[in-house]
């Protein structure tokens, strides 16, 4: 099962859903991490670490999001704006994505994410 890791694209944030020791863990749990190379730039994590602990570095968010199963990232994902970025057209059908800023959003169809709370109101 593959899970993409992204680079955060709204300011200032400056984290990653994942660090190397965390994706060493996805290894050794049989899962496949992919990450988007500078994914960990701003939290002082190098795409040669992320690749030590065992993951596939790929060029960029689109071709790491068109293969996932799951989808880690820290805030919600981007909708397609101004900037004309959108994080969820590429992920494919089914995938499910896992957002640590206390909800999470699962993606069944292209054109219409659920939704779902999961955090503790902080």
């Amino acid at each position: 099962m593959k899970v993409a890791i992204i680079k955060e694209r709204r300011a200032p944030e400056r984290r990653v859903a994942a660090s190397p020791d965390t994706v060493k863990h996805m290894v050794g749990m049989k899962l496949e991490p992919v990450v988007e190379s500078g994914a960990g730039a701003e939290a002082c994590f190098l795409d040669a670490a992320y690749s030590a602990a065992g993951a596939t570095i790929v060029a960029d968010a689109a071709t790491a999001l068109s293969e996932a199963d799951i989808v880690l990232k820290v805030q919600r994902p981007l909708l397609g704006g101004a900037d004309g970025i959108d994080e969820l057209r590429p992920m494919r059908r089914g995938a499910d994505c896992w957002v640590r800023a206390a909800f999470s959003l699962r993606h069944r169809t292209r054109t219409a994410p659920r939704l779902s709370y999961a955090g503790n109101g902080s």
